[in-house]
């Protein structure tokens, strides 16, 4: 917002240096940064962007919450899952709640229902009767 750039650069160049490079020590911004990097590079994956964000949900499952990020492109949506037990995250990954969730969102950025509940239960049962090619056994 214009008042947040404005409250920003109201002190002299030296505080916000300075402010700037709190916050990055404060939050190590720059080892967090660069262990990312040095991760993507390792394992040079086909979409960094995914791998990426999967990446900081991971690591951020050893803080003992449970995660659910949803990010968006101009043309996808993209639904990682993570839980800081192993065993529970097996049991999302083998139950395809990823997918699940992806394409429950899908549906409702497609059709922008007024009762997203009812029209989630709805849609969930008709997944349920006819799974798409994505939840589909292999």
């Amino acid at each position: 917002s214009t008042n947040a750039a404005r409250a920003f650069c109201t002190g002299t160049k030296m505080d916000v240096v300075k402010e700037l490079e709190l916050y990055l020590s404060k939050n190590a911004l720059e080892t967090l940064l660069e262990t990312m990097m040095t991760e993507c590079l390792r394992h040079k994956p086909e979409e960094p962007s995914h791998y990426l964000l999967k990446w900081l949900i991971d690591q951020n499952a050893s803080k003992g919450s449970e995660e659910v990020a949803v990010a968006s492109t101009t043309d996808k949506l993209h639904v990682a899952m993570t839980h800081p037990d192993q065993a529970t995250q097996q049991y999302l990954k083998d139950k395809k709640l990823h997918i699940i969730f992806l394409e429950l969102m899908k549906l409702v950025v497609k059709e922008k229902p007024d009762n997203v509940l009812s029209f989630l239960a709805l849609e969930a049962h008709q997944m349920h009767k006819a799974p798409p090619p994505s939840l589909q056994s292999s």
